[in-house]
């Protein structure tokens, strides 16, 4: 499905319902409803995170992405989130002590409020010996723990934002002129993601359409 036809799609569906208040969806609208339609459509799939949910999203999996150092501290070292990062997925970290380098060690989210604590419990404090530590996210870094062995690298396997939908024949923000920009999605995911982006503009609109929008997204067409 190309970006004309998300638009035209757009334009049918808001209004099939509605023959005597056509209602003109501009393509900048279009364009920022079909956006955040397409990462609701991401964040729903992910947050129930069964076997189907995630099929339907696994084109946005980036596996065992490098991670480049921010900086280094004495407790952390920082890891530069991708400019592209939506959700987390896994994280490896190597470590080094001495002569041992880049071992694996296991790495366990926590709250940044607990960090004192398990720095200071012998049991959970990072340890290179048990392989070992403790991360969170912060400041668009994973910011991952060490004691007296140094963090070399970390690989980060994420989804990634969906890529963004526009269409040409306006003036974006900037000044510039909006291209078409095609959905990377398969033509049953779009009619969905349509569908959501439908529901969004009739309920900013007032107009009472809870059950249509629901059984569209629902029934997947």
């Amino acid at each position: 499905m190309d970006a004309t036809t998300v638009y035209l799609k757009l334009l049918q569906k808001a209004n099939e319902n509605f023959t005597n208040d056509n209602i003109a969806l501009d393509k900048s609208r279009a364009y920022l409803l079909i956006n955040e339609a397409s990462n609701k459509f991401v964040e729903w799939n992910l947050k129930k995170r069964n076997e189907d949910s995630i099929r339907d999203i696994q084109q946005l999996l980036v596996d065992d992405k490098l991670l480049e150092i921010k900086n280094s501290h004495l407790e952390h070292t920082n890891f530069k989130l991708p400019e592209n990062y939506f959700d987390f997925s896994n994280l490896t970290v190597l470590a080094t002590k001495g002569k041992c380098k880049d071992k694996k060690i296991l790495p366990l989210e926590i709250k940044d409020e607990n960090k004192h604590l398990l720095e200071f419990d012998y049991n959970n404090k990072p340890s290179f010996e048990y392989r070992e530590t403790f991360y969170n996210l912060s400041e668009n870094n994973v910011k991952i723990y060490k004691s007296d062995f140094e963090i070399t690298k970390a690989y980060l396997s994420y989804y990634r934002k969906p890529k963004e939908i526009d269409f040409e024949g306006y003036i974006k923000a900037d000044g510039s002129p909006s291209v078409n920009s095609d959905p990377e999605w398969s033509d049953v995911i779009m009619d969905r993601i349509i569908s959501i982006a439908v529901k969004d503009f009739n309920s900013l609109m007032g107009r009472q359409t809870i059950d249509i929008d629901k059984d569209r997204i629902i029934s997947k067409n």
